[in-house]
């Protein structure tokens, strides 16, 4: 039976929970999440790790930006983020439709961005 509910399709993208650090030089790695992000197979997050601050950020498909968790700062693009990751760990990592704003943004869902509070 186990068999059976295992080769069952859970429509869940292969990419969910992938993970890429911006400064490994992996391009294609970076640009299948990217392109899998713009089809809506999975949504997209990344995480800077920068001494002791953490920042994270939700893709923005489309506009190709990324939404940082704070309402005081303006989205960024891919190119800031690389900018980033020569000071820093920059983590790419595709999470389940609809979860991304919850794991980067607002993590307790008060609508109170997480670096905001």
């Amino acid at each position: 039976m186990s068999e059976f509910l295992l080769a069952m399709d859970s429509g869940t993208s292969p990419l969910v929970g992938h993970q890429v650090m911006l400064n490994s030089n992996i391009q294609a790695d970076e640009s299948l999440l990217i392109n899998a992000a713009e089809a809506g197979r999975i949504e997209l997050i990344a995480f800077v790790y920068a001494e002791i601050n953490l920042m994270s950020f939700k893709y923005q498909p489309g506009d190709q930006l990324w939404q940082p968790n704070s309402g005081q700062e303006q989205a960024i693009s891919l190119d800031s983020l690389r900018q980033q990751a020569t000071n820093a760990s920059v983590l790419l990592m595709g999470v389940y439709p609809g979860t991304a704003r919850r794991l980067a943004l607002d993590y307790d869902q008060d609508d109170w961005m997480n670096r905001s509070q």
